[in-house]
């Protein structure tokens, strides 16, 4: 952390949620080259939404760091800040604060965390298995803020009189160092940059902020994931039939991630995916990239969700197999297949998507697995085991309704209708309760 002397100047308050550029490029090309170690190159991130703008570049930037808990580890920077429109009635600031905080994306196990935000899947579930969607406001650096934040953090103060006057471009460069403690968790970390400013009055430091029209519109201000420690390779979140929505969620994640893992639903309660008879395109998606995508559609709050996370992966360079089990017990091996590129839930296929046939009723296994490389050549591995019910649809419509009230005397209509119509027997059980008793 770097620190310099502290004096006043008027404030703004405003977020800078950044588009992303690398001067590194992604490589291209087929087949599994496993992991590499990544190479530093140049980055560059931009905010381009009214009234203000700034570009980062972060130079040298090497995400392949050998690094554990307990070291240290640095970022240098170039930040251009226009705030030519600032005006006094903003409020008054004392300090300048650029930071960076890094959000715990995969566990020692390489298990995709979702940390401090959910959008769309969720790693904090209930003890029933229910995905619990978070969103704690603007971002909190713990050294900052006292409060949530990470280990991997960072932030430089700049003084007043070292930026003055406010309602200009401003060329600042330094250096953010993290400190690292003993006990930090080993995985993958995240890298985000932050600017705040300490407005007068304020207990803490909040973000240049609030201009923005939406600042979810625009991506989150990431670099590539940084490695502490010596994780096992981390796996991607990977469901599919994104298409099929049931249940207020679309498709369904693998079996071996149920534990963990859960699609955000948000118009009812989860449970297994049940189809109708017939033919289905199967295919990777990520539910962790194209959030807006993994959420069935509900009657407004769907704005708030992102409709692509900015990542360093390479939907070009990547494959994956798929084995269908039927339920008669008997194996179809669908093959192998190299993704294209990006689609519009994950990557696109050179074959296209797997034509699974489901037509008889029961329990499938779908086996799908696979992998994606970032542009580094860090491989991502995906997929699993994921059932698939087929049935076909029945439905029950009582003539009474929850909550229709009823006086002495009034007889109860025992009327059902069901559809489709079949062939049935009827039945009755009844279990009378004595006023005033606890006999049934």
């Amino acid at each position: 952390m770097v620190a310099v002397a502290r004096t006043r100047i008027p404030a703004a308050l405003l977020w800078l949620a950044i588009t992303l550029a690398t001067a590194g490029g992604c490589g291209s090309g087929a087949g599994d080259p496993g992991s590499s170690t990544p190479s530093p190159g140049e980055y560059v991130l931009r905010w381009e939404l009214a009234p203000f703008f700034w570009t980062a570049s972060v130079p040298d930037f090497d995400p392949g760091t050998d690094l554990h808990p307990g070291g240290s580890w640095s970022l240098a920077y170039d930040l251009e800040l226009d705030l030519r429109a600032y005006e006094e009635r903003y409020g008054e600031f004392t300090e300048l604060i650029v930071a960076v905080g890094g959000e715990w994306r995969y566990d020692r196990d390489g298990a995709y965390r979702s940390a401090s935000r959910s959008n769309a899947i969720s790693s904090n579930l209930t003890p029933t298995g229910l995905p619990i969607e978070y969103f704690g406001g603007w971002p909190k650096v713990g050294l900052l803020h006292g409060a949530e934040g990470s280990p991997f953090e960072a932030f430089q103060v700049f003084a007043a009189d070292t930026i003055a006057p406010l309602a200009r471009i401003h060329q600042l460069s330094g250096e953010l160092t993290v400190e690292l403690p003993a006990d930090a968790p080993e995985g993958y970390y995240q890298p985000r940059i932050y600017v705040f400013v300490r407005v007068d009055g304020e207990a803490t430091p909040i973000h240049l902020a609030a201009f923005a029209d939406n600042w979810n519109e625009k991506p989150y201000p990431v670099l590539p994931l940084v490695r502490v420690g010596r994780p096992a390779t981390p796996r991607l979140p990977w469901s599919i039939l994104a298409a099929a929505a049931q249940m207020g969620r679309t498709g369904t994640l693998p079996v071996e991630d149920r534990e963990r893992l859960a699609l955000a639903g948000r118009a009812g309660f989860g449970g297994e995916l049940i189809l109708r008879p017939g033919r289905y395109p199967v295919a990777p998606s990520f539910p962790t990239l194209f959030p807006q995508s993994a959420i069935a559609a509900v009657d407004g709050g769907l704005e708030v969700v992102p409709d692509r996370i900015p990542s360093y992966l390479d939907l070009s360079r990547g494959g994956v197999s798929c084995r269908v089990k039927l339920p008669d017990g008997s194996l179809q091996d669908l093959g192998t297949r190299r993704f294209l590129g990006e689609g519009p839930t994950g990557p696109t296929l050179d074959e296209g998507p797997f034509d699974v046939s489901f037509a008889a009723t029961g329990r499938y296994e779908i086996e799908l697995t696979g992998y994606v490389l970032d542009g580094h050549g860090r491989r991502f591995e995906g997929g699993g085991t994921y059932e698939v019910h087929v049935a076909h649809p029945l439905t029950f419509s009582t003539s009474c309704k929850p909550g229709n009230p009823f006086l002495v005397g009034d007889a109860y209509p025992s009327k059902v209708n069901v559809n489709p119509p079949f062939p049935a027997e009827p039945g009755s059980l009844q279990t009378p309760r004595l006023k005033g008793s606890s006999l049934s």
